[in-house]
């Protein structure tokens, strides 16, 4: 449905590209979102899509057609802010007829839609009440109701939760993806919270420095990240940095290779990622695919010694930090129920399967 091609925007004393040439394709009926750091570029490609910003090079088009020229009045499309940006001194219902009243529609249809709109999003019966009277969580449900009935064919949402507490924001994030399933049409998300873009989204595309680093489904992304960035961004992973990478020695899962490598003296094996093996390499594994003394640890895995540093209670379970003797950060978690289990100061032994240790190299 929606095309980028060659995008490239550059802002007045910018040192670098905010997008640097850029290409994207996204579904129709798809919910896709931009995952990134402040500063990335994923709101300045936002506003791109939605004719608030022209791009400096490269194309925008919408079921084929070039888009790139018009207005955000002539694309089917309604953006949903991070301040909501409803009218104070307009009611619930005014605010979300406002656009359908510059399109001169009929009041009953305008009515109609109003409250069409407001019932999907859970606020009929506020139709009177102004925006100051109104919570956080209400404020954003009018906000979408106003994209709702102007019956777009894409909505673009910018951080539209993140004024919300953790709370409203978890349940708000079911009812947006719920939504937009019933609507059928297509969201197009931005948000820094990979939890949120991983609770809603069919497809995320991780940005840093205004390229897209990866752009896969959540599990994928998570699972199988195919940058340092990406594995670095999303989740919680032990960055360690290596000396040596020797030749391939096995096969190892899923049809890559095995290699060796070198972690201040000690050797460890991993799976490498991506052709281009210029640079600093850096073995990357995940919290839960480590393991810390007991029968857990077997026959092939990677050992590391380390000594606790902290153990900090999280909700339904204990996150255990680690420093190794190469004086690099690594975390663990258990369950509640287990207790602690290992005082400040301890020595350990901590263990990964070399499936689960991804090398990647850092480009120089």
């Amino acid at each position: 449905m929606i095309e980028i091609v060659s995008i490239r925007k550059n802002f007045v004393n910018s040192t670098a590209p905010v997008l640097n040439d850029i290409s994207l394709r996204i579904e129709s009926g798809e919910f896709f979102s931009l995952l990134g750091p402040s500063g990335c570029g994923k709101t300045t490609l936002l506003r791109i899509l939605a004719g608030l910003e022209k791009p400096d090079a490269g194309r925008v088009l919408f079921n084929g057609r070039d888009i790139t020229a018009l207005t955000p009045q002539e694309r089917p499309f309604h953006m949903v802010f991070q301040r909501h940006a409803l009218f104070p001194h307009l009611s619930v219902f005014e605010n979300v007829a406002f656009g359908l009243r510059l399109r001169k529609l009929p009041p009953a249809e305008i009515r109609e839609r109003v409250e069409d709109a407001l019932r999907m999003v859970k606020m009929s019966g506020y139709d009177a009440r102004k925006p100051e009277s109104l919570s956080g969580g209400q404020s954003q449900r009018v906000a979408l109701a106003r994209a709702i009935a102007g019956r777009p064919q894409v909505i673009l949402l910018d951080e539209p939760l993140s004024a919300l507490d953790l709370k409203l924001r978890e349940s708000m994030q079911l009812e947006l993806r719920q939504l937009q399933k019933n609507l059928g049409i297509t969201f197009v998300y931005v948000t820094h919270d990979q939890q949120e873009a991983f609770s809603m989204s069919d497809r995320v595309a991780v940005m840093s420095e205004g390229r897209f680093e990866q752009i896969s489904d959540p599990l994928s992304l998570y699972l199988r990240p195919q940058s340092l960035f990406s594995a670095r961004f999303v989740g919680a992973a032990a960055s360690l940095p290596l000396d040596a990478v020797a030749a391939t020695t096995a096969p190892a899962g899923y049809g890559a290779e095995e290699i060796e490598v070198d972690y201040r003296g000690r050797r460890l094996r991993g799976t490498p990622v991506g052709s281009a093996r210029e640079g600093r390499a850096f073995a990357v594994v995940r919290p839960e695919c480590l393991v810390c003394g007991g029968d857990e640890i077997r026959e092939g895995m990677n050992l590391l010694p380390a000594t606790v540093r902290q153990s900090t209670f999280r909700g339904g379970w204990i996150e255990v930090r680690l420093e190794t003797e190469g004086g690099d950060a690594l975390s663990f978690y258990r369950p509640v129920q287990a207790g602690a289990g290992y005082e400040v100061g301890q020595h350990v032994e901590v263990a990964f399967a070399p499936a689960d240790t991804r090398i990647f190299w850092q480009a120089p």
